[in-house]
């Protein structure tokens, strides 16, 4: 499948938010902090009209998934109308939604989960219980996990991805019990997209993988083959301030004020054409998919890696979206509870 119209798009990623309450070491967010030295992340939330402008615009969305990868989706200020909107329209099957819990109050969970329905899913990430959740996420896990009480009590699908540590690696199976006893539906544990000396990665843990993705495929750099799940799906992911991208890996390193990833082959097309050229302001979601952006990652997907950055397979590609299956198993499991 390749995605050429409008009507190829089956699911839409949104990034509703740059605002978080969380600072989680290992999150793209951090990392461009860091990166350029900011003294806090630009706050940026998607112009609701404009989202569904997008929305109505695509005749065969089914699936939206509430996935920021440097915000908070939580955080928008207008969540609540944008979840009402999102539930009026009949053509949506199902919102999947990743929050860290720890933003608002109990009544608002419990309204999320009376409105949203069957199909419909929540992750929290919760990374430990008690006494070791805050040590990576920052937030208090009496907190998160009353959020996500009253988000089951509403009638909400709620899911528990817990991100394994040498901290919190003994907790995963007392945590999997507690997810099944408050009715959790899914419990998923995964590996650390980065480990160092403040945060280690778990050591003879029959849970997960020990190693990153990244380390795995430098490990397995002959394997060319590169499951993409946009073009399988039929996905695209849109940022908060209305650029359309691929998928949101290919986003990470883009930021409200920088775009910067220098192993990146479509870096080249953005500094060279500029952002306006996958701009939903600026063009149809058809010229988008046509662009010479879209173009430089999809028609590239066999390429084989190199390590010029102008050349072979995109790198980030290259990097995530090879061997799935193992990925699946030994990256990020995920378990029905019921």
């Amino acid at each position: 499948m390749t995605l050429k119209k409008v009507e190829d798009i089956k699911e839409l990623q949104i990034g509703l938010t740059s605002r978080c309450t969380g600072s989680c070491k290992f999150c793209f967010r951090m990392e461009l902090i860091n990166c350029y030295q900011w003294g806090g992340y630009p706050a940026v939330d998607i112009d609701a009209k404009h989202l569904f402008k997008v929305i109505d615009s695509l005749p065969n969305l089914k699936n939206i998934l509430l996935i920021g990868n440097k915000g908070e989706v939580i955080c928008h200020p207008e969540i609540n109308y944008i979840i009402k909107e999102l539930k009026s329209r009949s053509k949506i099957e199902s919102i999947y939604m990743a929050t860290n819990g720890s933003s608002k109050k109990k009544i608002f969970w419990r309204w999320l989960g009376t409105i949203l329905g069957e199909h419909d899913n929540v992750v929290f990430a919760i990374d430990g219980l008690q006494d070791t959740h805050h040590i990576y996420r920052k937030s208090k896990f009496d907190t998160v996990f009353g959020n996500m009480i009253e988000f089951i009590k509403g009638g909400g699908n709620a899911w528990w991805q817990f991100i394994v540590f040498k901290h919190n690696q003994h907790q995963v199976e007392e945590a999997r019990k507690l997810a099944k006893s408050v009715g959790c539906r899914q419990f998923i544990v995964m590996a650390s997209r980065r480990y160092d000396d403040e945060f280690e990665r778990p050591v003879d843990c029959d849970e997960i993988s020990q190693k990153t993705k990244f380390e795995l495929a430098l490990e397995r750099i002959d394997d060319r083959k590169v499951s993409c799940e946009s073009k399988i799906n039929g996905r695209v992911y849109m940022t908060t301030n209305g650029l359309m991208f691929p998928c949101c890996r290919l986003a990470c390193f883009y930021s409200e004020n920088a775009y910067r990833d220098p192993l990146q082959l479509s870096t080249k097309i953005l500094v060279s054409q500029s952002r306006g050229i996958i701009s939903t302001y600026r063009h149809s979601v058809e010229e988008i998919l046509n662009s010479d952006f879209f173009r430089r990652t999809f028609d590239h997907l066999d390429d084989e890696f190199t390590d010029n950055p102008l050349t072979g397979v995109e790198y980030t590609c290259w990097r995530f979206c090879r061997f799935i299956d193992y990925q699946k198993q030994n990256i990020r499991r995920e378990e029905n509870l019921c």
